[in-house]
């Protein structure tokens, strides 16, 4: 972990150089050459190693990176959702299965009865012999898809009318099967395959793409033989729904288009397709039979047991890393005043003590799902209490974990910042002095812009101790 922490702060050894001239090096021996600070900061100036300071930087650099890495953790953790993502389940599959929005769901139980299922419009020619053979004819066939009411009488046209040629000079000499070609070929809402008969003989059938009254299909037809109703040529082919057999209603409906319909506990519902999306808050039921069945709607303890690990390692891993960044600066004769360090570890440990979710008989701590400091100091899982609590209130064990996770990223935030705080942070009031130095206040050593400009300028600046003391402080 601390090598992928290094290379990501590989750069922070160049902020101060490798050499004698780097930017901070030449600041030192400019303070070395005056021999001592004005008298009035002189106490307070230590004697440095120049490769000191380059190993305390880089651990503080190190050490920001890993309070990144742990605030990204957290943050995957932060919603309910996310923590124990919810499942669902029917109990007979066959009536009907379900699915859930990753991000969505509520917890509950529901008694599904399904009368009838969605139904596309089929329609078939009458019986030929040679599909290869038989003509029907040329001229254009129209296709458009509406709403047939029947009690009325009339159609309704609502969806993409589609005209198809039918003429040898484009392929499409009028058989069966030229002409099942050439519709599917217009991508016309439809689809049209030739069949079989058990009796003898071929026929052409039609199928509307969607399931649904809203799909029901009027096929009208312009027919070379100058009668588009009758049904001799390619008008055999026609079908008004308003119209009569023989004339206009030339092709026979073998399957009625029709709505699905159903109840989620007694409450009715009519659907146009078999995936439904409105009965359920976040499920899409997909109906498969007529029938009963039960769903039920519960969070996932497989993904929440999954968090609960991921939040144990990023605490582990942010306490062993720090210590880790630390202790290898100290071997480099570098230790690292790690006060602010102690300062972040400390919340975030004060925060995991007092995290709760729920209230009264609801109320959980992470110690009543499971989640407990071991004798290293550590976090560990024990996963019987934690399949237990959350099979009790599953709810409340995810947001927990959640809400804890958001404080965390929080804390976190403010020791892995960007921004001039926290760690990356060390100011100092404005006092005159060393001004052929040029040295000013720096407002962070890991802000843009290279470090020459941010520690030297025109005027005044840190004083010789103030200097000696922000090195000091990493």
């Amino acid at each position: 972990m601390t090598n992928s922490i290094s290379n990501i702060y590989n750069s922070i050894y160049t902020l101060t150089g490798s050499q004698g001239n780097s930017p901070l090096a030449t600041a030192l021996a400019a303070l070395s050459n005056l021999g001592q600070p004005p008298a009035s900061d002189s106490s307070n100036v230590p004697q440095q190693d120049n490769a000191s300071y380059q190993v305390r930087l880089s651990a503080q650099g190190q050490i920001r990176a890993a309070f990144s890495v742990f605030k990204s953790a957290v943050s995957e953790l932060n919603n309910p959702k996310s923590v124990a993502p919810f499942s669902v389940s029917t109990t007979i599959s066959t009536v009907a299965t379900a699915t859930i929005d990753k991000n969505g769901g509520a917890s509950g139980s529901y008694d599904i009865n399904v009368s009838q299922l969605a139904k596309a419009q089929t329609l078939v020619t009458g019986t030929y012999y040679d599909p290869d053979k038989t003509q029907f004819g040329t001229g254009r066939i129209t296709i458009e898809t509406g709403t047939y009411d029947a009690s009325n009488n009339l159609f309704t046209a609502s969806g993409i009318t589609n005209t198809i040629a039918i003429d040898a000079s484009k392929g499409v000499n009028g058989t069966l099967n030229s002409i099942a070609t050439a519709i599917n070929s217009a991508n016309a809402g439809v689809k049209a395959e030739v069949e079989s008969v058990s009796t003898g003989g071929y026929r052409l059938k039609i199928t509307s793409t969607n399931t649904g009254t809203e799909n029901t299909l009027r096929i009208s037809v312009s027919d070379t033989d100058n009668n588009n109703t009758d049904n001799r040529g390619l008008s055999a082919l026609a079908y008004n729904p308003t119209a009569t057999a023989s004339a206009g209603k030339n092709l026979t409906e073998s399957v009625a288009a029709q709505n699905a319909a159903f109840t989620v506990n007694n409450r009715s519902y009519t659907s146009q397709s078999n995936d439904v999306s409105s009965a359920i808050q976040d499920v899409t039921l997909k109906l498969a039979d007529t029938g009963a069945t039960s769903l039920t709607v519960t969070r996932d303890f497989k993904s929440f047991r999954v968090s609960a690990q991921k939040f144990a390692s990023a605490y582990n891993s942010i306490v062993s890393n720090t210590n880790e960044i630390a202790q290898q600066a100290a071997s480099a004769g570098a230790a690292v005043k790690n006060g602010r360090t102690k300062e972040a570890l400390a919340e975030i440990h004060s925060t995991l003590l007092q995290a709760s979710s729920g209230t009264g008989g609801e109320r959980l701590t992470l110690g009543d799902i499971g989640i407990t400091s071991k004798a290293n100091g550590k976090l560990g899982i024990d996963n019987n209490t934690l399949e237990t609590s959350f099979g009790r209130n599953p709810d409340g064990a995810a947001s927990l974990i959640a809400g804890v996770s958001l404080k965390l990223a929080s804390i976190a935030d403010k020791f892995a910042a960007t921004e001039p705080k926290a760690i990356t942070q060390r100011t100092f009031a404005f006092q005159p002095g060393l001004p052929a130095l040029g040295i000013v206040q720096p407002q962070s050593l890991f802000d843009s812009g290279p470090l020459p400009t941010r520690l030297f300028a025109s005027g005044g600046g840190f004083s010789g101790a103030g200097l000696y003391s922000f090195i000091n402080s990493l």
